[in-house]
């Protein structure tokens, strides 16, 4: 490529021979001869240096040279012609016309004044073409007022400077302005042209005003205006699809007398526009069959189509093939190219935008932004962050880079970069400008959990608008913790005398998602019936999720009985999985029952899952085989939640006969169901660590893609192993690696301290949750010293009452105190009253031949010289646990049941008012049932729950021995856990 030196020195050589030839010229010759005028302009244009030669050249040069020298010195130069015209001894008209739209592209009021008082001085602005350009690079510069003051200054203006000054109203989005100016042109002059008509039709076809449109259609038939005009036409055919009017378009469409390429482009666009990606495609065919040849901008349009519809992949290939064979895929404005690259992306192969990246020679600034929005929803993050650096020394990025990747930074979690971006925004003075980048900063610090920086930056925001409250609402909805700070800014938003929309309601939905804030809920209700909200079926579907969240299920199956008619497949998933997560199976199965049989409508992945879970749960063997049996004909069964929830319902319907050896076989035969998926990965860990073989859980982990249920899953099984210093490492690495830990890894590491006996550490972990990830305050821990079994024993339970973020020693004894408390009832409800030294009392019911019976405990006080100096040696102790690492503090219910032949039986655990529910947030939580002593542990996934006024109250847990083998460890396991429990373990 040839550098600027050289270019510059090619420029001298050719100036001297220029200005040589002119003076070795004869003097029969009064100008210079017609090549050296021919490559003045040209050397004159492409010169970074025009100092030296401007003023000899511009001086001795006649006009023709001059206004030659300016247009070409406009294209490489935009906004500095002028500085050419001041030097020009030949200042007419028809320069300063070239000068003022070598200033168009500039956009600088200043530069434009300074024409403006050139045509002043030489008196060239009374020239109707130059008064004309001057008001149109005011417009251009938006400078508004001084282009209406220039036209009220002129005596009688002719119908172009009416058109003009009109033009720069609607070009600077002042629309009521410009039909106020529209109707006082009707009324002083009467007099309006097609040009006039279809400035105007531009304007209500960007503001939407169909009222308007129509009325200028009515008067261009009225007067008559140029009905062969097909600027007019095409101007109608835009402002009735941009207006929502289709079929209209299509009127106007067929009424033409003869389109051209601008027509079939403006119905085209006008079905994209109103979402009709498919009609725009076969317009596109129908304009293939035509006389009109397709151009630039209809191929650009056509893959702008494609792009918005899923089955239309070969589609878009044909047209870049069209493309090919008409030379457009390397164009000067390079539209083709940049929606190839976007059409390519959508599709999922941004390895073609790169290339078609690669190959494009004319880079634009659109195609940028293309090529990283592309990457981005492809999730290559990283390459699009390496792309936005090297854009900046070649394009500087504008609103629509910024937001596609400060959107992307909120989605990784990159904050970091988020805030180099913001940074960028505000060197920039962007934010004052743009409301749309300050929302998408907004989003991005929410997304980081950022929430007192994302407050500071909407309250100092100097624009805000709905969408910055929407967003604000979004945020603290989606993060538990924050429901009331949702509420408040709900609030807030009705007494700024904003005009909240839908999307503010359903915005603010989420933070109701428990009984507590079911009045908040019914109030939201009610005022979406106050403004009209319910009318869309999205709205309803919202508010019934609301109120199954809250536990209101009447309230919600009221709302679906309304809607029955106009329902969608949303709105029965939103039943079905509500019914399902509060336990109302039955109910569940019979919404589906009558959403496919009533009204024949195909489920998707969501519902088939929820209907297996609701078989599984109810054993309803042929009812879930119907439903497999649906997934493979809707072709919903290779889905990988589908192949999940069919292998759970057939293991726990537990026919190894037959279920089970079949959901063996349909697990072997799962496609694209690799190591690297995080549930398992996370299930394998788990099942290595409760084998005892934590070597192979930690080969697993090290070996594929970390995510944080895989980190959890590792913490959780170095503490269960006692290896509780490893546990501590790991959290170490896993928050240098930049994932953030969650409520679960809390309870894991905490659960690790208690099984190895790091008191000191566990209370350390304990207070750093409290202080630097203050979404966890809700969770305290207690360690409690044994003296029977020298072990420590953690009790993980919610306190609603402490707020602080941080726990001081009052809150420390408080929790302690409470922790005392229960553990002193649950003492009491298993001794009872001492009624002596011999007595005894029987507990629950006894099964078969065996009973738990029990005595009062004895225990002795360790001296205080033995605690100081005790080592504390870890034992595993005897415990029952719905939640890995919460130990069950209820003494269960045992009814045993036993085969003839004495080998094999099943035993029925019953747990009145488990604490389970004190230490998890739902039901969900409950993953299994687990028998744990020294020996190992014994598992089984049968759980079911009894509910109560909407909560579970009671939980039964069934386990089966097949053979006497497990039998025999089921009973030493019941003996170790009366012994650890101050029970008895009698056999009658």
């Amino acid at each position: 490529m040839r550098t600027l030196v050289e270019t510059d020195q090619r420029y001298d050589l050719h100036v001297q021979l220029f200005w040589s030839a002119r003076r070795e010229q004869s003097s029969l010759l009064d100008a210079p001869r017609p090549w050296m005028l021919r490559r003045a302009p040209s050397l004159l244009a492409t010169t970074r240096n025009i100092l030296p030669a401007r003023s000899k050249l511009l001086q001795t040069s006649p006009p023709p040279l001059i206004f030659a020298a300016l247009a070409s010195f406009h294209h490489a130069h935009p906004g500095g012609a002028h500085y050419l015209l001041d030097e020009t001894p030949h200042r007419r008209a028809g320069a300063i016309v070239r000068a003022l739209t070598a200033c168009y592209s500039s956009r600088d009021a200043n530069i434009v004044a300074s024409l403006h008082c050139t045509s002043l001085k030489t008196g060239a602005v009374l020239d109707p073409p130059v008064r004309t350009s001057v008001l149109t690079a005011y417009a251009r510069a938006r400078d508004v007022g001084a282009a209406l003051a220039l036209f009220e200054e002129a005596g009688s203006p002719d119908v172009i400077l009416w058109n003009a000054a009109i033009s720069a109203l609607m070009l600077n989005l002042c629309y009521s302005d410009a039909v106020a100016l529209f109707r006082r042109m009707a009324r002083e002059i009467g007099e309006l042209d097609s040009t006039t008509v279809v400035v105007m039709l531009s304007g209500a076809s960007h503001a939407g005003k169909l009222g308007h449109g129509m009325g200028l259609h009515g008067l261009a038939v009225k007067r008559c205006l140029d009905a062969d005009h097909l600027s007019l036409w095409n101007a109608l055919i835009d402002m009735y699809a941009k207006c929502g009017h289709s079929d209209s378009s299509e009127s106007v469409f067929l009424l033409m007398p003869c389109q051209d390429s601008t027509s079939w482009n403006s119905l085209i666009s006008g079905s994209i526009f109103n979402g009709h990606a498919d009609v725009a495609a076969c317009y596109f065919k129908e304009m293939t069959h035509s006389i009109v040849q397709t151009d630039e901008v209809t191929l650009s349009l056509v893959l702008s189509a494609c792009s918005c519809l899923e089955d239309f992949f070969n589609f878009g290939e044909s047209v870049h093939s069209r493309v090919i064979k008409l030379g457009y895929e390397d164009t000067a404005s390079c539209s083709i190219a940049n929606s190839l690259m976007t059409f390519y992306s959508k599709y999922g192969l941004p390895e073609a935008a790169e290339k078609l990246f690669a190959w494009t020679s004319n880079k634009n600034l659109v195609s940028w932004n293309a090529l990283i929005k592309g990457l981005v929803e492809n999730e290559r993050v990283s390459e699009a962050l390496i792309l936005f650096q090297e854009m900046g020394s070649e394009n500087q990025p504008d609103v629509s880079t910024l937001v596609t990747v400060i959107s992307s930074f909120g989605d990784e979690g990159l904050l970091s970069e988020g805030k180099a971006a913001h940074g960028y925004t505000i060197r920039k003075e962007l934010l004052q400008e743009e409301p749309s980048i300050g929302n998408c900063l907004l989003d991005f610090y929410l997304k980081c959990e950022e929430t007192s920086t994302a407050s500071v930056l909407f309250s100092t925001m100097p624009r805000r608008d709905l969408i910055s409250w929407n967003t604000m609402i979004s945020g603290y909805s989606r993060n538990v913790s924050l429901k009331k700070e949702a509420h408040s800014m709900f609030k807030g938003l009705l007494s700024e005398d904003l005009h909240c929309s839908l999307t503010t309601i359903l915005a603010v939905m989420p933070s109701c998602s428990g009984p507590e804030e079911l009045s908040f809920g019914k109030a939201l209700h009610a005022f979406s019936l106050k403004y009209g909200f319910t009318s869309g079926v999205s709205a309803v579907n919202a508010l019934m999720h609301m109120y199954l969240s809250c536990g209101d299920l009447l309230a919600a199956f009221a709302m679906m009985e309304g809607i029955i008619p106009v329902s969608d497949i949303i709105s029965w998933n939103t039943i079905i999985v509500g019914c399902v997560q509060n336990g109302h199976y039955s109910a569940a199965l019979e919404a589906f029952q009558f959403m496919c049989s009533s009204l024949a409508m195909s489920p998707d992945c969501i519902t088939i899952v929820s209907v297996l879970s609701a078989c599984g749960n109810l054993n309803q063997q042929s009812l879930g085989k119907s439903t497999h049996c649906m997934a493979l004909k809707n072709s919903l069964a290779s889905n990988l939640r589908v192949e999940n929830a069919l292998l759970a319902m057939y293991f726990r319907m537990r026919d190894t006969n037959n279920k089970g050896w079949r959901a063996l076989q349909f697990y072997q035969n799962m496609n694209d169901f690799t190591p690297n998926e995080i549930s398992t990965v996370a299930s394998l860990v788990d099942m290595y660590c409760k084998s005892g073989r934590l070597d192979m859980a930690l080969r697993v982990f090290e070996v594929s893609e970390k995510s944080i249920a895989g980190w959890n899953s590792m913490i959780s099984a170095f503490g269960f192993h006692g290896h509780g210093l490893k546990s501590i490492e790991l959290f170490w690495k896993m928050n240098d690696s930049g994932v953030k830990a969650t409520r679960s890894t809390f309870i894991a590491l905490l659960s690790a301290c208690s099984h190895s006996g790091l008191v000191d550490e566990g209370w350390k972990y304990y207070h750093l949750m409290s202080e630097k990830f203050v979404q966890y305050y809700e969770l305290g821990v207690v360690f409690l010293h044994d003296g029977d079994s020298s072990s420590f024993l953690a009790v993980v339970f919610t306190h609603t009452h402490l707020r602080s973020h941080r726990y001081d020693r009052l809150a420390e004894a408080e929790l302690y105190a409470v922790f005392r408390r229960r553990m002193r009832g649950r003492s009491e409800d298993l001794v009872g009253e001492d009624t002596g030294a011999g007595s005894q009392q029987n507990l629950y019911s006894s099964f078969n031949g065996v009973s738990l019976q029990c005595r009062p405990a004895s225990r002795q006080r360790p001296s205080c010289s033995s605690r100081s100096t005790m080592q504390v040696v870890m034992m595993a102790k005897p415990s029952i646990q719905f939640i890995q690492g919460t130990d069950e503090q209820t003494i269960p219910d045992v009814r045993l049941t036993k085969s003839r032949d004495g080998t094999n039986g099943v035993a029925i655990f019953s747990f009145e008012q488990p604490s389970v529910f004190d230490s998890s947030a739902e039901l969900g939580d409950i993953t299994g049932f687990y028998m744990i002593d020294e020996e190992g542990v014994l598992q089984s996934v049968d759980v079911s729950a009894k509910f109560v006024n909407g909560k579970p109250a009671r939980i039964e847990a069934k386990y089966v021995m097949r053979t006497p083998r497990e039998w025999d460890r089921f009973m030493r396991f019941m003996e170790r856990y009366s012994q650890a429990n101050g029970l008895q373990f009698v056999k009658n």
